[in-house]
């Protein structure tokens, strides 16, 4: 048994006549002008604390380049912990190149197992900024109000 195939469909050609008084002609459309790409020094990781109080950030602790063992500080400064390379510092980065926030740190603050952290490396400053889920709240709802005008939906 032969099947018949269904010819290919294809538009008839119009002659350039017939697009110029179609309005088709052979201009091309206006691109709207983007504005330049932000270039971004930062890098970024939502990250969960482990049972163990790790966190594990690997593109943020990328940036800063910190390796295991580096010997780490860590300070908690309007509502963020910053984490900086100290050489008198009483940590370090794990094995595994996880930071481990200390017990009382994360009972201070209320960090449970769990608890999602946004930890963001800064190249320039060589050191990670973890901000708190308070303070990520507080950031957030102020930027809907600005944007939107108090109308966060």
């Amino acid at each position: 048994m032969t099947s018949s195939l269904v010819s290919a469909l294809t538009l008839p050609k119009m002659p350039i006549e017939g697009r110029r008084a179609a309005g088709l002609g052979n201009r091309r459309l206006a691109m709207p002008s983007l504005p330049d790409r932000p270039t971004r020094t930062m890098a970024y990781d939502l990250a969960a604390i482990d049972q163990w109080g790790r966190v594990i950030a690997r593109t943020a602790m990328k940036v800063v380049g910190w390796q295991s063992g580096t010997r780490i500080s860590y300070r908690v400064i309007a509502g963020m912990i910053l984490v900086v390379s100290d050489e008198e510092g009483a940590f370090t980065v794990s094995d595994q190149g996880h930071l481990r926030l200390p017990f009382p740190l994360r009972q201070w603050h209320g960090l449970d197992a769990g608890t999602r952290l946004l930890v963001v490396g800064d190249p320039e400053g060589q050191r990670l900024v973890i901000h708190l889920p308070s303070a990520l709240d507080e950031m957030i709802s102020r930027a809907h109000a600005d944007a939107l005008g108090g109308d966060s939906a």
